[in-house]
């Protein structure tokens, strides 16, 4: 056969070969996995994973896929090994699903970090409590469905739409593994799987809309409702957001109490309540709430500043000033610290010594503070009014019952007659899900408080609508709003005047808003 070169462009089509090819590269920019080894995705979804929970300790295990072929995935820990092993063909099944491959990867690595959890932290309960009155006969069933609802909760906390894929996925594997699952009893029958599964997703969402109920009741200033809430959670699961978070609302109760009301940079987790009687959480349970969970997320992660804040002005508010001054000078010590962080161990430093009596030192550290620096610069000078005898910010009061004020509509009544969350002291908390919309409602002897969050860029009230800069906004910002919180990617900004919640991102964009109505008898 005469052998052909092709020498002229017109007797091949390059035309469509360059077509083929930028096609080829959009995809690959388009897609995360496109063009990534399977290898790099299952890493980068436990990195996301990892982010989500907040546990930055060493002994983080390692993932790998291999080629087993017995079991689907699993936690290997044995003498140096601390490894995720996640088979071949798992992955391959969770290709199966299409669009919500990465979905399903989420599922399966989320299922055996709860393994992993199960073998170091137990104790710390996680979910365990919520499993006590499940009749499960065989202990390893009961760890599977412990897995899966931890490993779900995770995961959706991460991002990945866990609920859309459960069942499917779960049908594809059970099929991939037939044999393996048939002869072992360490996994419940597929049917029984798939109901606990789905029940696992449906308490990993409810958990989380009560977790963003509970921070928006905190920056609304009623961190005592939001403490139920948070330790409500805490009884079914640990993370470095829920500890800091706990923290954070135990200080803001403190702080309440405190005849000195100086403001301080604290910070909550943005993705991880009770009543006006002050016995509820008495001054030494809450100092000892702050210290503990302070000194619990910094287990998660030791170099975590609102932690060591927090930890720090717990010690503060204990009548504690020596142990104070010394976790303040091993702060400072710190070489990883950035302008920002400086400028709060700035501002805690001012309100320690002011705190001391040294009123006119705490002035000078104060009017450190860079004004670069906008949030930590209103507070500090807040402080130097107060300190100066001048009055501070006047807040009014949340107790209302209509959204009058606004001109925006009244929050909606709830369709549910049964309750999603039953909290301590006969508190319930009520969670509705609408379009692009979140309605929850805690009720109990003397409260009733509606929270409504909106995440969807299509719902726009007086002007409010995700994606809009804080200067498209300024109507609905304090000249002075000083009811702020931060997050680790922004910050949300409470208007008493609106009953209205701004929660933005790092840029100073909307993300989410709510609003809030709470009557207290």
């Amino acid at each position: 056969m005469k052998k052909v070169i092709i020498r002229n462009h017109k007797y091949f089509p390059w035309q469509l070969l360059s077509t083929i090819l930028l096609v080829g590269m959009l995809q690959c920019l388009s897609s995360r996995s496109f063009c990534q080894t399977d290898q790099e995705v299952v890493e980068q979804i436990a990195e996301k994973l990892q982010r989500a929970v907040g546990d930055f300790r060493e002994d983080w295990p390692e993932i790998v896929i291999l080629d087993k072929g017995g079991h689907m995935a699993s936690y290997v820990s044995r003498g140096e090994q601390n490894w995720i092993y996640i088979d071949r063909k798992a992955l391959e099944a969770c290709r199966r699903l299409g669009r919500h491959f990465e979905n399903g990867l989420a599922f399966l690595i989320g299922h055996e970090l709860a393994h992993f959890y199960q073998e170091y932290d137990w104790s710390e309960a996680y979910f365990s409590n919520h499993f006590r009155s499940v009749p499960v006969a065989a202990i390893e069933k009961k760890l599977e469905m412990e897995a899966d609802l931890y490993g779900s909760f995770l995961a959706k906390q991460a991002g990945y739409e866990i609920d859309k894929i459960a069942e499917p996925l779960l049908r594809i594997l059970y099929q991939t593994y037939q044999q393996t699952v048939n002869e072992t009893a360490l996994y419940p029958a597929l049917e029984e799987r798939i109901e606990l599964a789905a029940n696992s997703c449906i308490t990993a969402h409810d958990y989380h809309n009560a977790f963003h109920t509970a921070n928006y009741l905190l920056v609304a200033g009623q961190p005592q409702l939001a403490l139920m809430i948070y330790n409500f959670i805490n009884e079914k699961i640990k993370s470095y957001e829920l500890h800091l978070t706990i923290a954070t609302a135990s200080n803001d109760v403190l702080l309440k109490k405190d005849p000195l009301p100086l403001k301080y940079p604290l910070q909550i987790s943005s993705d991880i309540p009770i009543t006006r009687d002050q016995n509820i959480f008495l001054i030494p349970k809450l100092l000892e709430m702050a210290l503990e969970n302070s000194e619990k997320a910094l287990l998660f992660d030791a170099h975590s500043i609102p932690a060591q804040l927090n930890r720090l002005l717990a010690l503060e508010l204990r009548g504690d000033p020596h142990s104070a001054e010394n976790h303040l000078s091993e702060l400072y010590r710190l070489k990883s610290l950035n302008e920002w962080e400086e400028d709060q161990l700035t501002l805690v430093s001012a309100n320690l010594k002011a705190r001391n009596g040294a009123a006119e030192e705490a002035l000078n550290r104060l009017a450190k503070v860079d004004p670069k620096h906008p949030n930590l610069y209103r507070k500090a000078q807040f402080n130097v009014n107060v300190l100066k005898g001048e009055n501070g910010e006047s807040i009014p009061s949340l107790v209302k019952e209509t959204l009058d004020q606004s001109g925006m509509n009244q929050l909606r009544a709830f369709k549910k007659k049964l309750p999603t969350l039953i909290l301590p002291r006969r508190y319930q908390l009520d969670i509705e899900e609408l379009s692009g919309t979140v309605l929850c409602r805690l009720s109990g002897k003397k409260v009733d408080a509606k929270v409504q969050r909106f995440y969807d860029p299509n719902i726009e009230r007086e002007g409010v609508k995700v994606g809009k800069t804080k200067s498209e906004l300024t109507k609905f910002l304090p000249a002075r709003y000083i009811q702020t919180l931060e997050t680790e990617s922004g910050e949300y900004i409470f208007n008493p005047k609106y009953n209205l919640i701004l929660k933005f991102d790092r840029d100073d964009r909307l993300i989410e808003w709510g609003r809030v109505i709470i009557r207290v008898e």
